[in-house]
């Protein structure tokens, strides 16, 4: 495969950028300490601020690093003929980001759920796995399943998890144990540290699905540290690829270190060339968003 960033653009107004996701003529944004959700038209320009979670936020629109409910999941969900986004947190802390919320399309009102019950039921099956800290970057919806994609930057173990959306459901509210099935994906590092997953989305009308993965130097899941590089990969949906497609993302011949966080499909030019968006969170300063050319093999 092969991923040209053409552009790079500054989104001042949107701290954090973790997800990106697109509906119709609309493109939305999380970020992993705002309590927004933001709707963006086709020039890239905020429509609206849509608030999902009540919190106190600083001067710049942060949500304090402690209390931050890490939303880093944005994906679009079709079921009993209804279309609606879902916003997941990370995990990374039991509770505090612990959050999902499902926001109706197109009119984007917003129901508030807890993930606790599910993400305890991954976090023992990662214990065993010694998958390190939970750390959910990315969902997609395909099939009627649910992947969830786990960052493992830090135990050097990607996993892939998927059920199917209504036993997502029914164990979210009844406690109806899922049946789950897991993939560990083999993904690229740089100068000796692993990458990890950071954002997935589903190429439309087909079973593939673009993915993300950042290479960070830190010691942990929690602390952010300096972004060395971020790669853009391909894999089918049905996970008979193990070992996937990826590519080191450069920009004017040098590699980029910006942390890339999550990608999209925006238009398709021929049976394997694509437009894409992905956003980049730049850690305490605004937000980016790559204007990507990408070509599968």
């Amino acid at each position: 495969m092969r991923a040209e960033v053409e552009e790079i653009i500054e989104l001042v107004d949107i701290p954090s950028a973790s997800g990106i996701e697109i509906y119709r003529d609309k493109i939305y944004i999380i970020g992993d300490d705002t309590p927004y959700l933001f709707e963006l038209n086709k020039k890239l320009q905020i429509i609206q601020k849509i608030p999902l979670l009540d919190s106190e936020i600083n001067g710049n629109g942060r949500i304090k690093k402690s209390k931050k409910p890490d939303l880093e999941s944005l994906t679009v969900v079709s079921n009993d003929n209804k279309e609606f986004l879902l916003v997941l947190g990370s995990g990374s802390l039991r509770e505090v980001r612990d959050y999902g919320f499902i926001v109706d399309l197109p009119n984007c009102s917003v129901t508030e759920f807890s993930v606790v019950r599910f993400y305890d039921h991954l976090r023992l099956l990662f214990d065993k796995l010694h998958a390190g800290v939970l750390n959910i970057e990315a969902t997609v919806f395909y099939n009627d399943h649910l992947y969830l994609f786990h960052r493992g930057n830090i135990s050097g173990i990607n996993l892939i998890v998927s059920l199917t959306w209504n036993d997502f459901i029914d164990f979210n509210r009844a406690g109806v144990v899922p049946s789950l099935q897991y993939y560990e994906i083999g993904l690229p590092g740089i100068s000796g540290i692993p990458s990890g997953f950071s954002g997935a989305a589903l190429i439309p009308g087909t079973s593939t699905i673009l993915f993300t993965a950042s290479v960070e130097d830190t010691l942990n899941e929690i602390d952010d540290g300096p972004a060395l590089g971020s790669f853009v990969g391909s894999m089918n949906a049905l996970l008979n690829m193990i070992e996937p497609t990826t590519e080191l993302l450069e920009f004017n011949g040098c590699m980029l270190t910006s942390k890339v966080e999550s990608i999209i499909v925006v238009t398709q030019s021929g049976d394997s060339t694509f437009s894409a968006l992905a956003c980049c969170d730049e850690d305490g300063k605004a937000s980016s968003l790559l204007k990507l050319r990408v070509t599968l093999d």
